[in-house]
């Protein structure tokens, strides 16, 4: 059978800076580095590693190094 943790002494939840933010994102945009190796080193887990570079790439704060953005726009008409 497994086993069961019970917290009951209130453990809350690691509150991080935008400077930790920050620099954990710039940390995993370096070419070559695994997201999980820096969310390890950082003590968190990689999805929320994960999910901060999302939200910054929502608010338009991070670029991802190698890509550019793409625009679409309609092919001009022609006449026949």
């Amino acid at each position: 059978m497994g086993q069961i943790t019970l917290m009951t002494d209130g453990e809350r939840r690691r509150q991080w800076n935008k400077g930790d933010r920050a620099r954990i994102l710039a940390a995993i945009a370096e070419p070559g580095v695994v997201v999980k190796e820096v969310a390890r080193g950082a003590e968190i887990g990689a999805s929320l590693v994960y999910k901060w570079r999302l939200e910054s790439l929502k608010a338009g704060a991070v670029t991802v190094a190698g890509l550019a953005p793409v625009v679409i726009e309609a092919a001009p008409m022609t006449s026949s």
